[in-house]
């Protein structure tokens, strides 16, 4: 809510995605996940756009380990939306190399 008492529809909708995310993070990986930032990711291919979305990245601690991961949620072709993860390590250090490897592995 701003200073006029309305409501930021997006900023809501970011949160109750954020949310969504961490408690599937918490459930499939076992462990206390923690959200650090979101940022736009653009890929094109041949000047064409193959995706475009916001790519959140969290921190999950389980059992002593920390590990990064990038999530976001991505249309599919029939049915509901896909909730995509990938570990942030090597080549995949940036949330524009995990969209690129989640494509590289539909193909």
């Amino acid at each position: 809510m701003d200073l006029n008492g309305t409501v930021d529809s997006e900023k809501m909708i970011d949160r109750v995605l954020v949310d969504r995310m961490r408690v599937a993070l918490e459930i499939a990986h076992h462990g206390k996940a923690t959200y650090l930032y979101a940022v736009p990711v653009h890929e094109k291919q041949n000047d064409a756009t193959v995706w475009y979305g916001r790519v959140y990245l969290f921190e999950i601690k389980h059992k002593g380990t920390t590990r990064n991961v990038y999530t976001w949620f991505q249309e599919a072709a029939e049915g509901p939306k896909r909730f995509c993860v990938v570990f942030k390590e090597g080549a995949i250090d940036t949330p524009a190399s995990a969209v690129r490897f989640a494509i590289g592995l539909e193909k």
